[in-house]
């Protein structure tokens, strides 16, 4: 019998130095040693017995839930499984207990973890991509590439919001000069946003989001634009993530546009359509392709092409057309994830307008360019952002006899608020 073992349980029964059990320390081989270790081991029972006896009757609480366990050569089972003792519930993990996902009761299925810790998985502190391993219930993985959501927050991947979620921003380009009428033109943005969300049983995402933007049109002394436009619309869109690395979106939107200071005709009714596949080639990698197609004074074919590219659990690069965006997720300030992020975007909107000059109604499309840097900041249960960037290569084109012009490149500034 291993003699350390011995004087351990000795210790564990109150024995002083002077009071130890007989062991038989000899080096003996054969079958004389496998006597002597049998003599040894009834030896120590007699001495131990009488001991552990005493002292548990010293404490009668002493060995009352008392749990003992040996070890295996084996570190970690074969399976999943549950081991139940009374009140003591062991959860023994099947892999390696460092990596992926831990199932307990202090960490829920798909709480994301860190690489040789065993608290719950801090994006601040580096190691995995949290997108190796989800967490997300089947089909809320998906994600829209050209909205202005993030695909991770301060705790890790997010999934798609179902129910209601309402988006209101306003924004303002300042008075730049314009080339082809005479004067300078400045314009006041407000838009809103209402997306009711439901999950369908075939695993996929219905959303319908109805939209209304107002346009302030300050100049140009030139031409006589209206000082208001107005846009309604209801956008349908069905999308999802299939089990695989495949996902979709589809979508339909009518809209009605207008200054309503003229009899609404086909100018003032527009409808747009798009259509992409998304394909999840690794973890960190989504490939985007698809088609749009725009209705205003020019009919638009637009590609939704690109990739989104998250290296870490930090830093998401949308290198889309036709709207990309970097971020950067800054950290916890207080109250919420922030955000550090650059846009690019290239906007085009038109609208039914009087035009008092040529006393007649007409279809103006406004198209441009917008750089934009910004900061977001998201507590789980209000976002809201500040940008400020330049707009460049600005068109306004009519669909009837109404000359077009150009506006000068300027800047702009932009906030809203979601929740």
């Amino acid at each position: 019998m291993n003699t350390a073992l011995v004087y351990l349980l000795a210790a564990l029964c109150g024995a002083t130095a002077t009071d130890r059990p007989p062991v038989n320390n000899s080096a003996s081989s054969g079958f004389q040693a496998a006597l002597d270790d049998v003599t040894s081991e009834g030896a120590v029972a007699e001495w131990i017995s009488p001991r552990l006896t005493e002292h548990l009757g010293e404490n009668p609480r002493a060995g009352e839930g008392m749990i003992v366990r040996g070890q295996s050569d084996q570190v970690y089972d074969s399976g999943p499984q549950t081991q139940s003792s009374g009140q003591t519930q062991t959860f023994v993990q099947g892999t390696d207990p460092n990596q992926g996902v831990i199932t307990g009761p202090g960490f829920p299925q798909g709480q994301i973890m860190q690489p040789g810790n065993t608290l719950p998985y801090d994006p601040f502190q580096g190691g995995t991509d949290p997108f190796q391993v989800r967490g997300i219930p089947p089909g809320l993985e998906y994600y829209d590439p050209y909205s202005r959501d993030f695909q991770y927050g301060i705790m890790g991947p997010k999934p798609y919001a179902l129910g209601g979620l309402t988006n209101l921003e306003a924004g303002f380009i300042g008075n730049e000069r314009t080339h082809g009428v005479d004067g300078h033109l400045s314009v006041t943005e407000v838009n809103a946003q209402w997306r009711l969300s439901t999950y369908l049983p075939s695993g996929t995402i219905f959303s319908w989001k109805p939209e209304f933007n107002y346009r302030g049109y300050d100049g140009p002394s030139g031409l006589s634009l209206p000082g208001h436009a107005y846009r309604f619309a209801s956008d349908f869109e069905w999308g999802g993530q299939g089990p695989g690395p495949w996902g979709f979106q589809v979508g339909f939107t009518p809209q009605l546009a207008t200054d309503f200071d003229r009899q609404i005709s086909s100018q003032a009714y527009m409808f747009d359509g798009r259509g992409m596949l998304f394909y999840r080639a690794d973890p960190t990698l989504l490939l985007v392709g698809g088609v749009s197609y725009w209705n205003r004074v020019d009919n638009f074919f637009i590609p939704d092409v690109g990739v989104v590219w998250t290296p870490d659990d930090r830093w998401e690069f949308r290198l889309l057309y036709p709207k990309s965006r970097i971020s950067v997720l800054l950290g916890d300030w207080g109250y919420g994830g922030v955000w550090l992020y650059g846009s690019a975007e290239y906007n085009v909107e038109a609208y039914q307008i009087g035009v008092t000059d040529f006393n007649r109604k007409d279809r103006m499309q406004i198209s441009d360019y917008r750089f934009l840097l910004g900061l977001r900041s998201d507590n789980g249960f209000v976002s809201s952002f500040v940008e400020g960037g330049w707009v460049t290569n600005r068109h306004v084109e009519f669909q009837a006899k109404t000359p077009d012009f150009g506006i000068g490149d300027g800047w702009m500034l932009r906030t809203g608020i979601r929740y």
